[in-house]
């Protein structure tokens, strides 16, 4: 099995602490959505991850970091599906809150970059 990680800043797609895509950020859905097809075929699988940074939520549409995550990671899936036609039998979502940081909590820089959306094409490679 082979992958292929995409992976989006969050606010790219969302603004704070909301999870409702963005308008401005539909074509780089469709760009992913045409990624996904051009490499999925029988068997393959897409994971959307959501991921934030260490900060508190301050928003009452979500308890926590966590929910944040995943319902971010749902909407994702939500648009690739209803509004693009990606087969949803191809897509998962999964929200990791802050539990797998790729840089320091400890600056500004790395909490942006802590925020993102992964997709994660599994594909089978066939020889």
């Amino acid at each position: 099995m082979r992958e292929i990680h995409l992976t989006l800043a969050s606010d790219t797609l969302f603004e704070t602490g909301k999870a409702d895509v963005r308008v401005s950020a539909y074509q780089v859905i469709k760009d992913v959505a045409k990624v996904i097809m051009d490499h999925a075929d029988l068997g393959s699988t897409v994971t959307i991850q959501g991921h934030t940074d260490n900060v508190p939520i301050r928003y009452a549409a979500f308890k926590d970091n966590q929910q944040l995550s995943e319902a971010r990671a749902a909407a994702v899936v939500k648009f690739l599906v209803d509004l693009l036609g990606v087969p949803k039998e191809f897509l998962r979502s999964e929200g990791f809150g802050d539990t797998r940081p790729v840089a320091s909590n400890d600056t500004p820089e790395g909490k942006q970059a802590n925020r993102r959306v992964e997709i994660v094409i599994h594909t089978k490679e066939y020889q």
